[in-house]
């Protein structure tokens, strides 16, 4: 009878302490880099958010730092637990921004067709937004449903509902229908968004090189029963849009408009 397997197994018991240690090495190198990565990002992180806090800001600004609240990094549950991103300095935004430009309306533009509550809401979300950011604000042609190509829509891979892909509203569709005029554009539909095809939802999404943006009202409405409630989470929604519309990044210094979210609660 052949000895050939038995020295195959011999052979394989005597390198298996070597393959052993080398997959334990390769373990740890690999823990090791892990555990740099995300220390050091955090790390980085939480030292962008402390120079962001502490950055002198010029009247009026100066004087809401009374109130700033600093915003935790790294907590798990978090937007910022899972994102790594820089923040933005009053000072980095002023010297590629005009800060409080003279000219620019605002072109806003309902999609659909909304029940009296949500209609309601649109129309404070239309006054809200000449509020904040101090603008005229020109309600833009109606848009319905049909008006929303096969390409710019699909159906909820698990919920089954329709949704509107928020990249055809902010790269195709409201610059189209941009005026010469416009600072920025919004949409704000009762339909629920998404962005791309691996993602399950968004509340809302905009793009600062077409200054435009679009916001969702359909899950607010089904979460909160309360009017007030549900027009407050709305206001948010669209104004951090908007904001970041006009290249206003997320902020990762203190609790604000600009901080992101990932689900409700937040």
């Amino acid at each position: 009878m052949s000895k050939e397997p038995e020295k195959r197994m011999a052979a394989l018991m005597a390198a298996k302490p070597d393959f052993v240690l080398r997959l334990l090495f390769f373990s740890i190198v690999l823990l090791g880099i892990f555990l740099l990565v995300q220390f050091g990002i955090r790390g980085y992180m939480k030292y962008q958010s402390y120079r962001i806090q502490t950055e002198a800001l010029p009247a009026p600004f100066d004087d809401m730092k009374i109130s700033q609240k600093p915003l935790s990094i790294g907590d798990a549950g978090t937007w910022l637990a899972t994102s790594f991103e820089l923040g933005q300095s009053y000072a980095a935004f002023a010297k590629d921004h005009d800060v409080s430009p003279e000219n620019g309306i605002i072109d806003f533009y309902p999609v659909g067709v909304f029940g009296a509550r949500q209609q309601r809401v649109v129309e404070a979300v239309e006054e809200y937004l000449s509020i904040f950011f101090c603008r005229d604000v020109r309600r833009g042609k109606e848009i319905s449903d049909e008006d929303i190509p096969a390409a710019g829509r699909r159906r909820h891979p698990y919920e089954g509902h329709q949704q509107y892909h928020t990249v055809y509203f902010i790269d195709s569709l409201l610059p189209r229908l941009k005026g010469s005029d416009s600072l920025f554009s919004v949409a704000l539909t009762d339909t629920d968004l998404f962005p791309r095809d691996t993602w399950s939802f968004v509340f809302g999404q905009a793009s600062p090189d077409k200054a435009s943006a679009v916001a969702s009202l359909n899950r607010f409405d089904l979460a909160y029963a309360n009017e007030r409630e549900f027009l407050r989470a709305v206001l948010r929604t669209v104004s951090h849009e908007a904001a970041h519309a006009l290249d206003l990044r997320h902020c990762i210094a203190n609790v604000c408009l600009m901080n992101g979210s990932m689900d409700l609660q937040e």
